[in-house]
This record gives C-alpha cells, structure tokens and sequence, in this order.
C-alpha cells in the first residue's frame, strides 16, 4: 500500500469515531448533515525520513451548535496524537481552526488545519 493510501486510511478511521459521514476530498451530492470532508493540502518531503504534511478538514452542518461539536471532537481525537499502524508513524498538532462563511446562510462551515509529522517505513 502507497504512504498516502496508507495515512488516508488512518485519517478517516479516526475522523469517522466523530459525529457524521467522512469524505475523502468529495463528498457526495446526497450527503446528510453533518459530515467531514478530510485532503491533503500540501507536503513537505524534505530531506529527512519524516514527511510534513497539511490536513484539511472541513465540516458541514445545518447549525453552528452542530458543527461545533463536531469541531470539537475531531480536535480532541487528532491534537496531540500518534496513531502507528502498519508502516506508518503519523503524529497530529491542531493548526488552526475558522469559519467559513456560504453564500447560502443556511449551510454552517468550519476548516481545521493539523500538521502530521508522519515516518513511513514501507516501500
């Protein structure tokens, strides 16, 4: 399995421990409030044996109330956390987390950014 397929992995068994249905970059034109979409925003290789990378998550909801508490329990399951498995050493740190504001008034948005410092020893 690929670095990335493999982090990806981790990332959405983690996020799904929280309230909603979680999405890898898309979500689904039928998609039930409240939800996460979950990517990969940027990745700092280096010249090291860890590599940087950015996750973005943003979730969705009818309300602020509800997509707060989402907030909330994706950064008490992702701050501060190492979660091994397989070949991959990932450690997460909460970057920022904001409002993202709709055109639609209805439609509640939250962003939050962690780094993962990850190590993956497979090939």
């Amino acid at each position: 399995m690929s670095k990335t397929k493999e982090l990806r992995k981790i990332v959405k068994a983690i996020l799904d421990t929280s309230t909603g249905e979680t999405y890898y970059e898309n979500a689904t034109d039928d998609g039930v409030y409240p939800f996460k979409v979950f990517s990969f925003d940027n990745v700092n290789l280096g010249d090291t044996a860890r590599d940087d990378v950015m996750l973005v998550v943003d979730v969705w909801g009818d309300s602020v109330s509800e997509v707060e508490y989402v907030a909330d329990e994706i950064e008490a399951s992702l701050n501060c956390k190492n979660n091994p498995q397989d070949n991959s050493y990932p450690t997460f740190y909460k970057d920022m987390r904001y409002t993202v504001f709709d055109e639609n008034k209805a439609i509640k948005h939250k962003q939050l950014k962690f780094i993962i410092q990850n190590y993956y020893t497979g090939e």
